[in-house]
């Protein structure tokens, strides 16, 4: 190529190569930005929601809505009412971002509910240091090779073993 020859296919073919592959790198770009800013969103907002239940002691209620579960409403109303429009997606984020705070908060209640059913012994509570002298023995069941932890026994007998 020193001489000035023209590489095989010809210059022309080489730039369009060139170009579509700068192209295909932009793409990957705009999408690599993309998601980096629906994640910073969707934080910010379960970050935002938490910041406010934190300073209100409890999530606060408009129109008897929690706070969270409106604001994940409201975002994700406009973003579809927005279509494609410029910051749709930016709408979409947030409303996902609040709306995981909320389900968050819903699950944590209900675990917090089953975890005081299963604390209780014939309606006595006991404490966490109680529930752990009575967790299960690591050898809850033991698979065909004898082993009592391998991958037949229970995800907790594991966990167990390693306190």
């Amino acid at each position: 190529m020193t001489d000035g020859a023209a590489p095989e296919g010809g210059w022309k073919k080489m730039g369009t190569r060139l170009k579509g592959r700068l192209a295909s790198i932009a793409e990957e770009k705009k999408e690599v930005i993309r998601h980096t800013a629906d994640t910073v969103e969707v934080w910010l907002a379960a970050g935002g929601m938490g910041y406010l239940h934190g300073r209100k002691g409890g999530m606060p209620k408009y129109l008897g809505i929690p706070a969270d579960l409106l604001a994940a409403g409201v975002t994700k109303i406009m973003a579809f009412a927005m279509g494609r429009r410029r910051f749709a997606a930016d709408l979409h984020s947030l409303g996902n971002g609040f709306g995981a705070y909320y389900m968050g908060g819903v699950a944590a209640e209900y675990g917090q509910q089953a975890r005081k059913t299963a604390g209780e012994l014939k309606g006595v509570p006991f404490s966490d240091a109680d529930a752990a002298s009575q967790s299960p023995p690591v050898a809850v069941r033991t698979i065909t090779s004898g082993n009592p932890l391998g991958h037949g026994a229970p995800s907790y007998a594991r966990a167990s073993a390693l306190y």
